[in-house]
């Protein structure tokens, strides 16, 4: 039995397959390297920059989208995309409405995608499940419906939070300490 010749030299890894196999079998939920890096069973530093390295190139094809920072979804082909408002709830959900749909479709606190009461947005409906009431996820905010809030600020040592009043506001609002405004010596 003859060996077979070795090769020299680096052999180059791609995952760019492999990534795509895993965010399209999970179509509309974001991944991070560290999750694909998980799924694939991959815990090296090498291998986890190879997939940093294959996301963006991917990102940069336009194959996959980038949704937030470090976060990646595959790029969807689906039909399933509508626009409209969203309608918040007290209860931190939200409801979207959209003319092509004769009931709201109902989007949990965690699929918000940072949308607010009033904004318009890009949706992603998920297949009915049978006697449920329709469920989505916000994909983009496509245009806020307010851009100056009102309530109360808390400033801490390198940053500050307004809180506001409204109940339909389910988060509140970041500040760094580089965009505050000093009025008042006595204040910090």
């Amino acid at each position: 039995m003859s060996k077979k010749p070795k090769k020299f030299g680096k052999k180059e890894k791609t995952y760019s397959e492999k990534i795509l196999k895993i965010l399209s079998q999970n179509a509309n939920k974001p991944f991070n390297y560290k999750q694909i890096a998980a799924i694939l069973e991959l815990d090296d530093t090498k291998s986890r920059n190879e997939i940093i390295k294959d996301l963006k190139i991917l990102a940069a094809q336009k194959v996959i989208i980038e949704s937030e920072p470090g976060k990646y979804l595959v790029k969807a082909i689906s039909q399933d995309y509508y626009e409209g408002t969203i309608d918040m709830t007290s209860r931190k959900t939200a409801y979207f409405i959209c003319e092509e749909f004769e009931e709201d479709v109902f989007i949990p606190t965690n699929n918000l995608n940072h949308a607010l009461d009033k904004d318009k947005v890009k949706v992603y409906v998920y297949n009915r499940r049978k006697g449920k009431r329709p469920e989505g996820e916000v994909i983009e905010v496509l245009e806020r419906a307010k851009s100056e809030f009102v309530g109360v600020i808390d400033i801490q040592k390198n940053f500050a939070f307004v809180t506001t009043a409204n109940a339909k506001m389910y988060t509140d609002i970041f500040i760094p300490k580089t965009k505050l405004v000093k009025r008042n010596k006595a204040m910090w």
